[in-house]
């Protein structure tokens, strides 16, 4: 991470990203004064890229959330998303698949029906996949709050599926 005194990104948080062979392939950057735009990167689609694939290990468990800085929250072998959105059309999802990843989701509060379908089509390629309840999002939690909250992940489980489609809710 960077930061940037002048120039086009001056008071910005420069977050970069690398592929698993050490390229840079995105980067983010975030005004600390909240202007807008307040966040600004390449555009690039983000389901073409995988955020932060250098440092993550797809043979143990990852945490996906969908922010940079609710990542730097979330702690080791964790991905942000760059949105709320994966599926098939992901190269993220073909990665997590073709290595048998098991995932917790750690989505925002607002994002907890996507999260939830997320998690279904995850599980239906024989992934194990936990979800993770935020509040409101893991960026605006404190780390303490973000540990207990990844600690009770609850596994997507056939009763917690059947439990939600009876209920409209996340567990």
């Amino acid at each position: 991470m960077g930061w940037c005194e002048s120039g086009e990104q001056a008071y910005r948080i420069i977050c970069p990203s690398f592929d698993f062979n050490g390229d840079l392939n995105f980067w983010l950057g975030r005004h600390i004064r909240n202007k807008f735009p307040k966040y600004v990167n390449p555009i690039i689609p983000a389901n073409t890229i995988i955020f932060n694939e250098l440092q993550t290990d797809f043979t143990k468990e990852v945490i996906i959330c969908e922010g940079v800085f609710d990542a730097i929250k979330c702690g080791e072998n964790v991905i942000p998303l760059l949105g709320s959105s994966l599926d098939e059309n992901h190269i993220l999802f073909d990665v997590l698949v073709k290595n048998n990843t098991p995932i917790t989701l750690f989505l925002d509060a607002d994002a907890n029906k996507k999260m939830f379908n997320m998690g279904l089509k995850l599980a239906s390629y024989d992934l194990n996949v936990k979800i993770a309840k935020s509040n409101p999002d893991p960026g605006a939690m404190s780390y303490e709050e973000v540990k207990l909250a990844l600690s009770n992940a609850k596994e997507l489980t056939w009763e917690l599926k059947i439990f939600n489609k009876l209920n409209n809710v996340i567990f």
